[in-house]
């Protein structure tokens, strides 16, 4: 199972973003415990269907970023990076786009309603789905956390998996499922559902230097009610009930039963509102704060969380352009160059220089630190990354790094690999019994 969301920087998180996916996301994260399983990424490429201003774009994705990490994101039980870093997605974006009808993408719910909310109607804001789909089939994503408005676009991604997979008679793309938020929809300072397009949202974290005067005034007095006075009962399922079971939902269900009996006014709830978003966010302020002022720490959980997706990524866009027929300088991309040595007639070995993937090879290591030792390749292992893992016991892994393009191996290390051909079998059956490591 891997779990796969994203988040748009657009502008301010707000309660609605925090309750209807970043609290699932974060749950989830603690569930599964471990970086591979768990994918969260900021989808700035996404943003550019509405935000045209650079300076403003990079601001937003560096916020979006912050108010994940001071909300409870930890880099060791997630995967946390940037659209942008991984650029594969868009590769996989145009091959979807050749496999899906037009028709699919016209019945998309949310491209009418922004179009209908004035948003202009480009080929970008057409194309979302396909590219939402693309972000979740190149991780390889059956999970995804969403919300009910959302349904469709996984809906759609399902569709563009099998239709690609159709298309070209192989199943390289796996079908993701959608997992709700058991929150309820979060309502607005105005009663409707929370949203940055209806302007009625609640920040997750204030803006600098606000009181707590101009906060109550700006987020909680004017939240909209009906005519009631203080002695009528109440509706315990209005948007201030809703949003105090949210925030604090002990204290929400003691004050239930004498909302609903009436005897207070709306005025007693909102300040009780107030103050529950306090205990809530104002202490998470503060480590949101420390975390900003230190800026290399922000970047390297993004660029740590870029190389990891970034790896799966280089594997799957090598599946689905070996599927398609796009070829490729295997030169500049060593996973392309690893799928097509894998695939290689065991009878007609070839080795890949890029990859080091040779169907049947022998490698030999040598260090300083440590005498030379044989290791038998075998073509189903030699898939994975070359130095991923400890092939000749500490040496390798100290000195040597993987070679898919991150780094290079060290300049202590040597690595001198000969191809064994397919007469020199005696040679392969020798070194088997000078009890080298398979790999």
């Amino acid at each position: 199972m891997r779990i796969l969301s994203g988040v748009q920087p657009t502008g301010t998180l707000h309660l609605g973003n925090y309750f209807g996916a970043i609290q699932q996301h974060i749950e989830l994260q603690d569930l599964t415990g471990r970086p591979e399983a768990a994918f969260y990424f900021v989808a700035n490429l996404h943003t550019l269907t509405t935000v045209h201003d650079a300076a403003k774009l990079r601001v937003l994705t560096r916020d979006v970023a912050l108010d994940y990490l001071a909300l409870g994101l930890d880099p060791q039980k997630a995967t946390f990076f940037r659209q942008s870093d991984v650029p594969e997605v868009c590769e996989l974006t145009w091959l979807l786009s050749c496999c899906v009808g037009k028709g699919l993408l016209e019945r998309a719910t949310s491209y009418k309603d922004k179009v209908a909310r004035g948003i202009e109607a480009t080929m970008g804001l057409f194309n979302y789905p396909v590219l939402m789909a693309a972000d979740i089939l190149i991780y390889k994503g059956t999970m995804v956390p969403v919300g009910k408005d959302q349904q469709q676009h996984v809906e759609m991604a399902q569709d563009m998996a099998a239709s690609f997979n159709a298309a070209f008679g192989k199943e390289v793309l796996v079908r993701p499922e959608w997992r709700f938020s058991k929150a309820p929809v979060v309502p607005g300072t105005d009663g409707a559902k929370m949203s940055k397009s209806y302007d009625n949202t609640i920040p997750i974290f204030l803006p600098e230097g606000m009181t707590d005067k101009q906060t109550y005034k700006t987020y909680f007095a004017g939240i909209k009610t009906d005519s009631k006075g203080v002695e009528d009962p109440k509706d315990p399922n209005d948007a201030l009930m809703t949003l105090y079971r949210l925030l604090d939902p002990a204290k929400a269900a003691e004050f239930e039963p004498v909302y609903a009996r009436g005897g207070v006014g709306y005025g007693d709830i909102k300040k009780r509102l107030h103050d529950a978003y306090k205990e809530r966010f104002a202490a998470l302020g503060e480590k949101r704060r420390a975390i900003a002022a230190d800026e290399s720490f922000v970047e390297g959980v993004l660029e740590e969380g870029a190389k990891r997706a970034r790896g799966v990524a280089r594997e799957v866009m090598a599946e689905a352009r070996a599927a398609a027929g796009v070829v490729v300088a295997k030169g500049t991309h060593p996973s392309a160059c690893s799928l097509a040595a894998r695939t290689v007639s065991s009878k007609r070995s070839r080795f890949c220089p890029t990859s080091a993937a040779s169907l049947r090879g022998t490698i030999r290591v040598s260090s300083s630190s440590s005498r030379s030792r044989l290791a038998t390749l075998s073509s189903a292992e030699t898939s994975r990354s070359f130095f991923s893992r400890s092939v000749v016991g500490k040496t390798t892994s100290r000195n040597c790094r993987t070679i898919d393009g991150s780094a290079a191996p060290s300049s202590r290390t040597r690595v001198r690999i000969a191809e064994t051909a397919s007469s020199g079998a005696s040679s392969t059956s020798s070194a088997r019994r000078k009890k080298s490591t398979a790999w």
